[in-house]
């Protein structure tokens, strides 16, 4: 079992329980339930846009609430991710050592 199919059945069984929660800026915990929404609604998008098996798609979300379903939804359809990292992200790293 892989961990979409993982997440899948968290999904049916956990319900309401909370699946993510952020860890910088506040917000609201996310649940299983609205999690697989998230999935099943960016596969399809991301379906719709030409993303299947063997796609590699580079990733840039703004907060880890976006990045975890986009990870997921690209794995469901066979694609594969590659985070990417914004100007700010990577200002804030000190390469130079």
């Amino acid at each position: 079992m892989n961990v979409v199919e993982r997440i899948r059945q968290n999904c049916a069984r956990l319900g309401g329980a909370p699946a993510l929660s952020p860890y910088r800026g506040g917000g609201a915990d996310v649940s299983y339930a609205e999690l697989g929404r998230a999935v099943e609604n960016a596969a399809r998008r991301l379906h719709e846009l030409g993303i299947g098996p063997g796609a590699v798609c580079g990733i840039m979300p703004t907060h880890i609430m976006l990045h975890v379903p986009l990870t997921l939804a690209l794995s469901h359809l066979g694609a594969a991710s590659v985070a990417l990292r914004t100007v700010a992200d990577a200002d804030a790293l000190d390469l130079s050592a």
